[in-house]
This record gives structure tokens, C-alpha cells and sequence, in this order.
């Protein structure tokens, strides 16, 4: 169910993209295209039943300090409200790519760094490209959730030898797991949702 959700309010929000020719005020300018914001992404995440905050304090920030923070923050307000919460964050992560890298892109390596924290948790998450576009892969992002790793480890894959290789999308198109939505004709930089759905059942920190 929290996977199903985040997917779904991450679609309902991208699937607008390239398709008005319309223009708006918007988050990143006085001249925006009507693209996927945060803001209604979050909109899209409330109409499940969950608490939802914005956060853009990450933008640029190197991609496992994003999702070591970011995941904080999820778990902080899970903690303080005791219901469904979700964060949503727009922006992008920075990743220091090394001379010889696999398939995938800033996007899905943030969320297979957040699938190593969370595994085990009542937690999703979701990055992808408003693009439609990640990396040198055919993916704009990917979702994992707490059964990532197991699921991975059941085909033989493993996250952090994904990771160490910058191979995210093999990994998580394997599990049916990438984000794929096509080229979208515009780019207000990427989008990440994460959510919890039953706070009593993380893990003590």
C-alpha cells in the first residue's frame, strides 16, 4: 500500500508534464510551464490520508547526506504526529560519478541509498527525474521501500555492490522498480517523495 501510494501521487503529478502549453507561476519561476511541483505532489500525497511536509533545504546536497537527512526527518515527524506522514522534496542531489559507471542516475542511487536505512520499515521512497530522464538510463527514477534489500538478495542482486558500482537501474528494474514515463519535453529538476505508513512499527534509534 505505501509503495502503491507514493507511485501513485508521484504519477498523477508527472503525467501533466509537456502537456499544457499553458503557463503558470510557479516554484521556480514567473514563467513556469505547468509541470510537476512539489507542492502538488504533496497535494496528491494528502488526498491518501497522509500528513505531508516540503522540504527543499537539500538541494545540491550530496546524495547520501539527502537521504541520511531526509529519512531523519521522516522518522522525526512519524514520531511527533503518530500517523501516516510523507515528506516531499524537489531539487537535486549531487553524486560524484567515477570514470567507469553501470546503468542508472542520481535518482535511483539516492533511493537504493535509502533502501539500505529502511529496510525492514514501513517506509517508501521515490526520486525521479520531471525529465522523464536519469542518467544514461531509460528510467526517470525508481521507488524502494522496505523490502528492497530482501527482494533484491531473493534474485541475487545485492544493494550495496549496486551502489559501489553506480548501477542502480539494473538493480532496480530487475525488481520492476524503475520509474519509466518517457521524455517529457520539459525539466523543473527532480522530485522525491518519501512516506511512512505505520509509525508504531519502525525500528528504535
Amino acid at each position: 500500500l505505501v509503495r502503491t501510494s507514493a507511485v501513485g501521487a508521484a504519477a498523477a503529478v508527472i503525467a501533466g508534464c509537456g502537456r499544457s502549453r499553458r503557463w503558470c507561476s510557479g516554484e521556480y519561476g514567473s514563467r513556469t510551464p505547468r509541470v510537476p511541483t512539489p507542492g502538488a505532489a504533496a497535494r496528491a500525497i494528502a488526498a491518501h490520508g497522509y500528513r505531508v511536509r516540503v522540504v527543499n533545504t537539500f538541494d545540491e546536497a550530496p546524495s547520501d547526506d539527502a537521504a541520511r537527512s531526509l529519512l531523519a526527518e521522516l522518522r522525526s515527524d512519524a514520531a511527533s504526529h503518530r500517523q501516516p506522514v510523507a515528506i516531499v522534496a524537489g531539487g537535486e542531489v549531487r553524486v560524484a560519478l567515477p570514470q567507469r559507471a553501470g546503468s542508472g542516475g542520481r535518482n535511483q542511487h539516492f533511493a537504493l541509498q535509502c533502501a539500505e536505512a529502511i529496510a525492514g520499515e514501513p517506509i517508501a521512497v521515490l526520486s525521479c527525474g520531471t525529465d522523464g530522464i536519469d542518467g544514461n538510463s531509460q528510467a526517470a527514477g525508481g521507488v524502494v521501500d522496505g523490502s528492497t534489500t530482501t527482494r533484491a538478495h531473493a534474485l541475487g542482486l545485492d544493494v550495496a555492490a549496486s551502489l559501489a558500482a553506480f548501477d542502480s537501474s539494473t538493480l532496480l528494474a530487475a525488481l520492476g522498480d524503475t520509474i519509466v514515463t518517457g521524455p517529457t519535453g520539459t525539466n523543473v529538476r527532480d522530485l522525491r517523495i518519501l512516506l511512512c505508513h505505520a509509525p508504531t512499527q519502525l525500528h528504535a534509534r
